[in-house]
């Protein structure tokens, strides 16, 4: 599992921590962006899940494979440096 806590700010969308199933999070922001994981780069097609600490879409990569990718919320520093 790879971590996104070095996304840059600026393709984050400025999202916070919340929840709710869509409603004023934000999380429609990241709908056809494009992230770099490792070494595979994948775009963001849909949410397919939202909880209080986490919100999952289905991306796929440069070559077409569907896969999901996961956007955890951490609270604190300690809880960034775990994973």
């Amino acid at each position: 599992m790879k971590k996104f806590s070095r996304m840059p700010k600026s393709e984050s969308g400025g999202l916070g921590g919340g929840s709710g199933s869509g409603g004023g999070t934000g999380v429609t922001n990241y709908i056809g962006k494009v992230f770099a994981v490792g070494r595979y780069q994948v775009t963001v097609d849909e949410l397919i899940a939202e909880g209080g600490f986490s919100v999952v879409f289905l991306a796929r990569t440069h070559s077409g494979v569907r896969c999901a990718l996961k956007r955890m919320y951490v609270n604190s520093g300690g809880d960034r440096q775990s994973w």
